[in-house]
């Protein structure tokens, strides 16, 4: 496994789009990642968090319009969800080509985005472009606050192939909401709240 410090941002993004796997600092905590352009990396991340593969993964995304040229145009709700609270820490499910569905574990056809709300994150996603991401961790442990945390749970034979380290990480887990046209489901509650989220939409959608 190789680590890099933020200035060799660039090594880093030209490993994941060759097809590595790769642990990165998000605005959360650290998170496994994948390029949406390499199927064997995605499936090498399946194996090295040892997630079910009907689990999908979430992407993550440097902006808005990138989640749209990803999936298309979203709903209204969702558009004005994501104008509210991206970046930052909430995952929007939406619907997506099958090809994106099957790709990242969905049976379903939808897909969780997110715009993380860190400088260095947008700057590796503006360089990669969007990247299938997971909590650096085994399923079922904790996620990784640290590069050191990242190396001595992932490393080894079954381990990730780069590191960027970018320092310690301590923020709390996304919240995952599903929006279907105007219908939002609340999936998990983080740190933004299913009230502020609800009371945004009645204010800024009518």
């Amino acid at each position: 496994m190789n680590t890099f410090p933020p200035d060799q941002i660039d090594a880093v993004a030209s490993m994941l789009v060759a097809g590595a796997v790769g642990a990165i600092p998000t605005d959360t905590v650290y998170g496994l990642a994948a390029s949406l352009s390499q199927h064997g990396a995605i499936e090498q991340l399946f194996a090295v968090k040892e997630r079910p593969s009907t689990q999908a993964l979430p992407i993550l995304v440097a902006s808005l319009a990138a989640a749209e040229d990803l999936v298309g145009v979203l709903s209204p709700a969702a558009h004005c969800v994501a104008e509210g609270f991206w970046p930052g820490p909430l995952t929007i499910v939406v619907p997506c080509q099958e090809s994106i569905a099957t790709l990242v574990g969905s049976d379903d056809k939808t897909v969780g985005l997110r715009v993380p709300n860190d400088d260095l994150t947008l700057k590796l996603l503006e360089l990669t472009g969007p990247l299938a991401v997971t909590s650096a961790n085994r399923h079922g442990e904790d996620p990784c606050h640290s590069a050191d945390e990242v190396a001595g749970v992932l490393s080894g034979q079954f381990g990730i192939d780069v590191l960027l380290d970018g320092g310690l990480r301590d923020g709390a887990p996304s919240t995952i909401i599903r929006i279907d046209d105007s219908e939002i489901d609340e999936l998990r509650e983080g740190t933004i709240s299913f009230d502020e989220i609800r009371a945004y939409v009645e204010k800024n959608l009518s």
